[in-house]
């Protein structure tokens, strides 16, 4: 339900054409998966792209997403809003480069403290953003922002907290069979084939070449 004089859909229909799974289904899905009173929190990066046009947040819901200093690795503030509201669920979205930065250390502390908190880690393998960024930018891009595979739900495993892999759109579904009490991992494996909004990127491409 929208609070304004915007007409619903706002957004192209999905178009199948991509690898992997898909971000955007996951996003517009997830809220009907959820409880309602959900509190989303989103990283810096690819994947607040996908938020930000997607994820339809419901009344009792919330949302944030830090970009104002814009840092990876922001969405760790899902520990506070977990202190402030312990019994609701707290849906942290990281990409898989903030999460090795500054991401993984803090489920440690998701665990130590049963805090209700999902984080699905979004695992392309790449720093997507910065990728799309030089790509649209300066018409190339660098080998090194690319990156072999790496199994985070084996290395959550290790770590003694329950993880969900989905690699076939169909696997979020899984979330509504399991326990969504303490901490929990989601690892969304995709590969950055699938279009997104790239309205900023875009913007900043038109004064480039109109200086």
């Amino acid at each position: 339900k929208l609070h304004n004089n915007i007409s619903e859909p706002l957004n192209l229909p999905y178009v199948p054409g991509h690898t992997g799974i898909s971000l955007r289904k996951a996003y517009e899905n997830i809220t009907n998966i959820l409880p309602q009173n959900t509190f989303y929190i989103n990283d810096i990066g690819e994947s607040m792209n996908y938020a930000f046009s997607y994820l339809n947040v419901p009344e009792e819901g919330d949302f944030d997403c830090n970009i104002g200093y814009a840092c990876m690795g922001s969405s760790t503030g899902a520990i506070g809003i977990s202190k402030l509201y312990p019994d609701r669920l707290i849906a942290q979205f990281i990409g898989d480069g903030a999460f090795f930065m500054n991401g993984m250390n803090e489920l440690l502390t998701y665990k130590k403290y049963n805090m209700n908190i999902i984080c699905f880690v979004v695992n392309n393998s790449n720093l997507g953003f910065v990728n799309r960024g030089h790509e649209i930018l300066f018409g190339r891009t660098v080998p090194s922002f690319y990156d072999e595979y790496v199994d985070v739900s084996g290395i959550v495993n290790a770590m003694g907290i329950k993880t969900l892999k989905v690699e076939k759109d169909e696997d979020l579904y899984n979330l509504k069979a399991m326990e969504l009490k303490g901490p929990l991992v989601v690892e969304l494996v995709c590969d950055s084939t699938e279009p997104i909004p790239l309205g900023r990127l875009t913007t900043l491409n038109k004064v480039i070449n109109n200086k």
